[in-house]
């Protein structure tokens, strides 16, 4: 009983994380789309590699806070099974891991060329970088890439 309710309130807490990062994917169409393409190309390499490691930071911190709240909830469920009850909830779990082995220069190398690119100049950066990630880890890409041209292009 005490690892439902774990499970409910990490739902929650995804949920309530899902539902601020997306929410400027549902903002009004009728108003003017920021050009994340023209932001990315203004950014330094230095700039771009702290942008990155940021984004990698804040992933490792939301898997580790996640960890955090469960212990607290529900303190007799082995460590080990914490990555199996997150990978149950929403398939996400690998997207929360640790990003150790990352190459930043090939995610900002690759976010770089895709930005040349008009119609991936309104896919957020974070979004963007997510699907770098993908092709960094050897898996085809495009169709995501296509999704996300035709969620975010005004």
């Amino acid at each position: 009983m005490k690892m439902s309710k774990a499970i409910f309130i990490i739902l929650i807490v995804f949920v309530s994380i899902f539902s601020m990062e997306f929410s400027y994917s549902t903002s009004d169409s009728t108003s003017e789309s920021y050009n994340y393409g023209e932001s990315w190309a203004s950014y330094s390499d230095y700039e771009k590699c702290i942008y990155i490691m940021a984004l990698e930071d804040g992933s490792t911190d939301v898997y580790f806070r996640i960890i955090e709240l469960m212990w607290k909830i529900e303190p007799s469920i082995a460590p080990s099974e914490f990555g199996k009850i997150m990978s149950k909830l929403l398939k996400f779990g690998e997207d929360l891991e640790p990003l150790v082995d990352t190459n930043f220069y090939f995610t900002i190398s690759v976010m770089t060329e895709w930005y040349k690119d008009p119609a991936n100049a309104y896919i957020p950066h974070a979004e963007l970088f997510r699907i770098a990630r993908e092709k960094l880890s050897g898996k085809a890409v495009e169709k995501l890439l296509e999704e996300k041209r035709k969620e975010f292009t005004p």
